[in-house]
């Protein structure tokens, strides 16, 4: 299969060999080099993130998803949960793919918290069956 590999191109300003911004927690870039995708993530394997990214290599059409659940990587980087939220894209490179991401667990679990919090608010106040008192204010 294709491995990570050096490149002779330059790179950004923060970006590590493996085309990500900084490096993989606790992966430094050398790392990475002349292994392939699953051995570096044994995780991913069934999951539909390794298809996506061939795709995009046979096709060149960039992939993009804004809340793609992973299995948590890097388990013991402080983090317990079984499962990370990533907003990501992926773009062709020669025969390659660059990726970006960022971790948008907490702020996946914010919104899903608030509309279960919307959603017994507006049952408690449907199956009300006395009224609830709105006070007027002599300027109202």
């Amino acid at each position: 299969g294709s491995q990570v590999r050096r490149s002779g191109r330059r790179t950004a300003p923060g970006a590590s060999e493996s085309g990500t911004r900084g490096r993989l927690p606790l992966v430094p870039a050398p790392a990475l080099v002349g292994h392939t995708f699953f051995e570096l993530f044994p995780q991913l394997r069934g999951h539909r993130l390794p298809e996506q990214l061939a795709r995009v290599v046979g096709t060149g059409e960039p992939f993009a998803d804004e809340a793609l659940v992973v299995p948590n990587l890097w388990p013991g980087n402080g983090v317990q949960a079984a499962h990370r939220v990533y907003d990501l894209q992926a773009v062709k490179l020669d025969d390659g793919v660059v990726m970006s991401y960022r971790d948008v667990t907490d702020r996946v679990a914010a919104a899903v918290a608030l509309a279960e919090s919307e959603s017994r608010f507006r049952t408690a106040l449907e199956t009300m069956l006395d009224g609830l008192p709105v006070p007027r204010t002599q300027h109202g």
